[in-house]
C-alpha cells in the first residue's frame, strides 16, 4: 500500500505552491513526509519570517489524518491535506501483448498489486 496526499485548495496562499510541489513529489514516490514534517516546515517559515507569516497556523485532525493550513490565524483555510493509503494496480508483463477490444475482458489475474 502507498500513502498519498489529497489536496483541497480553498484559496490562494503564500506557501501553497511550495506545499503542492512537495506533495506532488511525495505522490510520485520521490520523497515521503508526514503531517509532522509539514507542520515543522510551516513552523520554521514562521520562525524565519515572523512578520510575513505571523498568522500562519495549522490544525491536524488525527482521526481523519487531515491537516488544515490557515494564513489568517485559523479563521479560514488555505489548504486542507488528507493522508490516504491506496492500492495501485499495474499490468503484469504479459498483459500488453493481449489484443482485447474491451478492458472488461482483461482477466483479473493479469493485474498485480503494486507495492
Amino acid at each position: 500500500m502507498k500513502k498519498k496526499i489529497a489536496v483541497e485548495i480553498h484559496k490562494s496562499g503564500s506557501l501553497s505552491q511550495e506545499i503542492i510541489s512537495a506533495i506532488q513529489n511525495m505522490n510520485e514516490g520521490n520523497v515521503s513526509f508526514s503531517p509532522d514534517d509539514l507542520t515543522g516546515f510551516i513552523r520554521m517559515k514562521s520562525a524565519m519570517y515572523p512578520i510575513v507569516y505571523a498568522q500562519l497556523s495549522t490544525n491536524y485532525n488525527v482521526g481523519e489524518k487531515r491537516l488544515d493550513i490557515s494564513e489568517d490565524g485559523g479563521e479560514t483555510f488555505t489548504l486542507s491535506l488528507t493522508w490516504k493509503e491506496v492500492h495501485e494496480l499495474e499490468l503484469a508483463p504479459q498483459a500488453p501483448t493481449l489484443l482485447l477490444q474491451n478492458i472488461d475482458d482483461i482477466p483479473s489475474e493479469l493485474f498485480t498489486q503494486k507495492s
